[in-house]
C-alpha cells in the first residue's frame, strides 16, 4: 500500500486514444489546436512538395532529442534503474536509445542519418532546447541538404490518482507505443515565420503513420511554444509513447516511423 499523500507508480493504466478528434483535415488526420491562430483544412491536407528533400547518398534526417533522458518504464527485456523519476542517463535505455533505432530502421531503407547522441537535459535541465537548437544548427551549418529535423520525446500521462498511463496500438499482431507529432508556432513571441509549412509537413507525415494503422497516431498537437521548428521546414517533435510504455513498444513504433518517412520521401522524390 502506498504511503498516504505519495503517488502510486506501479500501477499502469493502458489505452488506445483515437486518431479521431480536434480538427479534422482529411480522412483520419486530425489536429489538435492551442493556439489562437486559424488553420484551414486545405493547407493541412495540401499534397505539394514542401522542400527537396536531398540524395540518397547524403544524410536527409536529423534526429535528436532536446529532452534527452526521457525513459520509460522497464520490462523483462529492458531491465534498467531510473536515475530520477521516468529519466535515465544511460544512453541505452533513454532516448538515444530510441533514435539510434530510428536510424538503423532509416538505414534499411536507404535513408541516410545523422543522429545527435548528447544529454542537453542533464545535468541541468533548464534551456534544454536552446542547447539542442545550438547542436542542430551545427549539423545544419555542415549539412544543408537536411530539411528533416525529428525531435524524438516521449510523453508522460499521469492521472489524479497518481496512475501512469500507457498509450499503446496493435500494428500487424505487434503492440506498438501510440505517437504524437508536436508542432510549435511563434506565438509567444519567438521568431518563426515558417511554421505553417513545419505543420503542412506534420499533416503529409501523419497521413502515412495512420495508413499503417488507424490509431497508430494521437492528433497533431499545434502549440504555442516554438520548441525549435524554427531550425527546418521539416521540424517537428514526435513523442513516442508515455513513461508508462516500455521500450519494447517504443521500438517497434520506431519500425512503422521510418515507414511511414520513406513514404513521405519517395512521395517527394517524385517531383524533384
Amino acid at each position: 500500500m502506498p504511503l498516504a499523500g505519495k503517488k502510486d507508480m506501479s500501477k499502469i493504466l493502458e489505452k488506445t486514444v483515437s486518431s479521431g478528434g480536434g480538427k479534422t483535415v482529411s480522412g483520419k488526420v486530425t489536429v489538435n489546436n492551442e493556439t489562437s491562430y486559424e488553420v484551414s483544412e486545405a493547407e493541412l491536407s495540401s499534397t505539394e512538395t514542401l522542400f527537396f528533400a536531398g540524395k540518397k547518398n547524403k544524410p536527409q534526417i536529423l534526429i535528436v532529442h532536446s529532452h534527452s533522458t526521457e525513459s520509460y518504464t522497464p520490462s523483462e527485456k529492458y531491465s534498467f534503474s531510473h536515475t530520477s523519476e521516468d529519466r535515465t542517463t544511460d544512453t541505452d535505455y533513454n532516448m538515444i536509445c530510441i533514435g539510434s533505432e530510428l536510424k538503423k530502421e532509416l538505414e534499411n531503407r536507404d535513408i541516410e542519418s545523422v543522429h545527435i547522441t548528447k544529454l542537453f537535459d542533464y545535468p541541468k535541465y533548464d534551456n534544454s532546447y536552446a542547447r539542442s537548437c545550438d547542436a542542430v544548427f551545427d549539423v545544419l551549418s555542415k549539412n544543408p541538404q537536411i530539411k528533416i529535423v525529428l525531435d524524438l520525446h516521449r510523453d508522460s500521462i499521469i492521472n489524479s490518482e497518481g496512475v501512469k498511463t500507457k498509450l499503446t496500438t496493435t500494428i500487424n499482431g505487434e503492440k506498438a507505443a501510440q505517437v504524437m507529432l508536436v508542432v510549435g508556432t511563434d506565438e509567444l513571441g519567438l521568431k518563426h515565420d515558417n511554421w505553417r509549412t513545419n505543420l503542412k509537413f506534420a499533416a503529409q507525415l501523419q497521413k502515412y503513420l495512420l495508413l499503417q494503422e488507424e490509431n497508430f497516431a494521437r492528433p497533431i498537437n499545434l502549440r504555442t511554444s516554438r520548441f525549435n521548428g524554427h531550425t527546418a521546414p521539416g521540424a517537428v517533435i514526435v513523442e513516442v509513447g508515455t513513461g508508462g510504455n516500455t521500450i519494447d513498444e517504443a521500438l517497434v513504433s520506431v519500425k512503422y516511423i521510418a515507414a511511414a518517412l520513406e513514404a513521405l520521401l519517395n512521395d517527394y522524390e517524385k517531383t524533384d
